[in-house]
């Protein structure tokens, strides 16, 4: 989900997810399992692997295309050491079970554009953790910024909570206007008010996908 969350292209959090994808424009989408730890692995349930996953050829892990009755589960994953997740009908995890039954459960707010705004993870314990999107006012034309730094403007704020403590404030910058312009993190603050900043831009690279000759080069 490259801007799933709203934190930006390219972030999202450590938890697995499912999601569809393209190889190419036209081509017929598919759907993949991104684990907690960032691996991505193509879905087939009608394929040879025993984890139903393609190219995963260990037995330490199998996605089923059914919810195990788990309330509101669409598919789930089970791993050897006994723990299930299960995910909801759009791909978003909905659940994590270990063998001893302790559960963390996600509940999910949506915004108009379909993005996530809002989630809460419960565990076992009672403990609320909440991310969660901060709607504030502001003028188009002329964004407010952090310590009055150049490259801090910012329009978009998503704070984490745990039990209803503020933990960090995430800054972004999203597009005004334009469906081509991507989501960028600004910043992160954490509880003492210290801010960590990021910087991203976007380079352009000449490339020739054919192989080349005896006598010829590439650019690479």
């Amino acid at each position: 989900y490259p801007e799933e969350y709203g934190l930006g292209y390219g972030w999202s959090l450590a938890f697995s997810g499912i999601e569809r994808y393209r190889v190419g424009i036209g081509e017929r989408s598919q759907k993949r399992l991104i684990t907690s730890d960032g691996q991505k692995y193509t879905i087939n349930f009608d394929g040879d692997e025993f984890s139903n996953l393609v190219n995963y050829d260990r037995e330490d892990m199998i996605l089923y295309d059914d919810g195990g009755n788990y309330t509101g589960a669409r598919y789930r994953l089970v791993y050897e050491n006994g723990t299930t997740e299960y995910f909801n009908s759009d791909g978003r995890i909905s659940a994590i079970v270990d063998r001893y039954g302790n559960t963390i459960s996600f509940t999910y707010t949506l915004s108009l554009d379909g993005n996530v705004s809002k989630i809460e993870i419960t565990d076992t314990n009672g403990n609320l953790i909440e991310f969660a999107e901060e709607v504030f006012e502001y003028d188009p034309e002329s964004l407010p910024t952090i310590n009055g730094k150049s490259n801090g403007e910012y329009n978009s704020m998503r704070t984490l909570k745990l039990n209803n403590q503020l933990i960090q404030t995430y800054y972004i910058r999203k597009p005004e206007g334009t469906e081509s312009a991507r989501y960028e993190l600004i910043a992160v603050e954490n509880s003492l008010g210290d801010y960590i900043f990021y910087r991203q831009r976007r380079l352009s690279y000449s490339f020739n996908c054919f192989l080349p000759t005896q006598n010829g080069t590439h650019d690479g």
